[in-house]
């Protein structure tokens, strides 16, 4: 009988024991998405880049987050051509200067409580090169491949998670010399230059240009001086006229050389344009010849 109860007894604690751990421990469960991660401007350094984590409890009690840490390494370069078709590069092999990770951080201290969704954000730069006219030739890609990595640090541990994403490059101001027209009066003694400029904002994000100057040459001859214009801010995915008119016999030049142009038959001319854009200089060179009617 004996026997008996204490069989039941030590029957009874184990059950227990079993019932203790099969019951889960209550703890808190990160679950991340990247939402979006987007150029949003420049400055002196770069282009600034946004990534937006959006982090979830998913797990049964509270979830701290003390932070994030965030790098972002560019794979590859991309051409898409009209057709749809994909040519990528190594990013290194184009631009050594893509080396080093992009770096970015978030401070904020996050309570999640189960099922709560929250929003991180972290900023980073993609740096100019060495020298700012290279970026011409790494803003002719399309798109880029990267990974960001994002370290999440808990209260008791730390969590990483990778994503792929592809970006948009971002672009310099598409700029062009439209048209270039002359009038001639009076017996081609007088006469006035039309000249026409575009510039394309193709970001989804608006520029300033500033401290734009431009002249225009016929030969050796000064049609226009370096003249300065207003800063010009451009929205995203529109294109502006800059639109300019030269009066020649303002222009200092003698009634000769007047003459000499307006009676040929056509005007041939070159024309530089510089601007700067989030602090650094860039320069436009244009040419080309303009019929004169008949």
């Amino acid at each position: 009988m004996r026997l008996s109860i204490s069989l039941l007894s030590c029957f009874f604690v184990i059950s227990c024991a079993s019932m203790q751990s099969a019951q889960p421990v209550a703890k808190g469960r990160l679950q991340s998405n990247l939402a979006s991660m987007d150029f949003s401007g420049g400055n002196e350094n770069g282009f600034l880049l946004n990534a937006k984590i959006e982090v979830e409890n998913t797990g049964n009690a509270l979830l701290a987050i003390q932070g994030a840490d965030a790098t972002l390494v560019i794979d590859a370069l991309v051409h898409v051509d009209g057709q749809g078709v994909r040519n990528a590069k190594p990013a290194l092999e184009v631009f050594p200067h893509l080396n080093k990770a992009l770096q970015g951080s978030d401070s904020t201290r996050l309570e999640l409580a189960p099922g709560d969704k929250k929003v991180m954000r972290v900023a980073m730069v993609l740096p100019w090169p060495d020298d700012p006219a290279r970026y011409e030739e790494f803003a002719k890609y399309d798109v880029f491949m990267s990974t960001l990595n994002v370290t999440f640090a808990l209260d008791d541990e730390v969590e990483s998670v990778g994503y792929n994403h592809e970006l948009t490059v971002p672009k310099l101001p598409n700029i062009k010399l439209d048209e270039v027209q002359v009038s001639r009066v009076h017996g081609s003694l007088a006469g006035t230059l039309y000249v026409s400029i575009l510039a394309e904002n193709q970001n989804a994000f608006p520029i300033e240009l500033e401290n734009i100057k431009w002249n225009i040459f016929s030969e050796a001859t000064s049609l226009r001086a370096d003249g300065d214009r207003e800063n010009e801010e451009i929205v995203p995915h529109t294109t502006l006229v800059f639109e300019e008119s030269v009066d020649l016999a303002s222009a200092e030049l003698s009634e000769e050389t007047i003459r000499s142009l307006l009676s040929a038959e056509s005007l041939k001319y070159r024309s530089e344009l510089e601007y700067t854009l989030f602090g650094k200089t860039f320069k436009k060179f244009f040419e080309g010849e303009e019929q004169f009617p008949l």
